[in-house]
């Protein structure tokens, strides 16, 4: 079940099963994804895995899409916000 696969990834992550899945199931997770996923739409990102850096001016930079070594990461992240 769904259940099982996500209380196996919370134990591997050393996350207290019982407590992510009670956190998983409420209102405001379901939300703050649903949010999440609408602000994806908006930008426009359409492939995984994209990285994007948020300003406190709430500027949205696309860093990277697809895999991007640290370097390139850091190379892209010091040039938007030196």
């Amino acid at each position: 079940t769904s259940e099982e696969f996500y209380r196996r990834i919370a134990e591997r992550l050393g996350l207290d099963p019982e407590a992510f899945l009670n956190t998983m199931g409420t209102d405001e997770a379901r939300d703050g994804a649903l949010y999440d996923f609408a602000q994806a739409r908006q930008v426009g990102a359409d492939a995984f895995p994209r990285l994007y850096l948020q300003t406190r001016e709430d500027y949205l930079y696309l860093v990277a899409r697809g895999y991007s070594d640290f370097d390139r990461v850091r190379s892209v992240i010091d040039a938007i916000a030196p």
